[in-house]
């Protein structure tokens, strides 16, 4: 396969638009729970549910997502979860009541999970074999940085936006951003296949018979 590894990095890009907003919104939690907690009398359980929304979701769905979805198109599964993301920061920032709050942020971060086997699978068409490590470094760099920056300007931002709904309104904006800058820039390899091999609705499960060890290793992450 000829890569073009220019244009890998432009794809790579165009997921860092949306990567940056899932960082945001789970980092920025801490900076915005005083107000969260004022505005619906939240209890220490309440809360404490709120911050592990994140954590729990990617213990969740980590091993799941990575078996069932990586048997579909990583372009389209990224566009769709993106898109559907900017929806669930919508709603956040809308959001009434605490729970309402709490099941928007635990499908947020379902939804973000979905998007790293794809991402990873990306990675692979565009960048030769003895370069994905490097690309994977530079990915988990950014993240970095990004969470760095949640946590230096998150109190500015919420000073000149008012309140936690005018954030996640902000959010929603910016992830509606990055699914059109999906859509333009986002590709595949042209010269990607998928896997040949089982790959019906029921093969996920049989892999995890097979390797039990699996289980282990999603249990980890709790």
């Amino acid at each position: 396969m000829t890569l073009n590894i220019g244009y890998g990095w432009v794809v790579i890009a165009s997921l860092w638009c949306a990567n940056i907003f899932v960082v945001l919104t789970g980092f920025t939690l801490g900076i915005l729970l005083p107000d969260i907690q004022a505005e619906f009398e939240l209890s220490p359980v309440e809360s404490g549910l709120l911050g592990s929304a994140f954590f729990l979701g990617f213990a969740t769905f980590s091993l799941p997502s990575s078996l069932w979805l990586s048997r579909y198109s990583p372009r389209r599964v990224t566009l769709l979860l993106i898109g559907t993301s900017s929806i669930i920061l919508f709603i956040q920032g809308w959001a009434p009541a605490f729970w309402v709050l709490l099941a928007g942020r635990f499908l947020f971060v379902t939804l973000s999970v979905g998007r790293a086997t794809p991402e990873v699978m990306l990675i692979h068409q565009w960048f030769e074999p003895h370069k994905v490590a490097r690309v994977l470094s530079i990915n988990f760099s950014a993240l970095g940085i990004g969470q760095t920056i949640s946590l230096a300007f998150g109190p500015t931002l919420l000073n000149a936006l008012g309140n936690w709904h005018n954030i996640y309104y902000l959010f929603g904006c910016g992830m509606l951003c990055a699914t059109l800058i999906w859509y333009l820039f986002g590709k595949e390899h042209p010269e990607s296949h998928m896997e040949q091999g089982d790959r019906g609705l029921m093969a996920p499960l049989k892999v995890l018979r097979e390797h039990r060890a699996l289980w282990l290793v999603a249990l980890c992450q709790v």
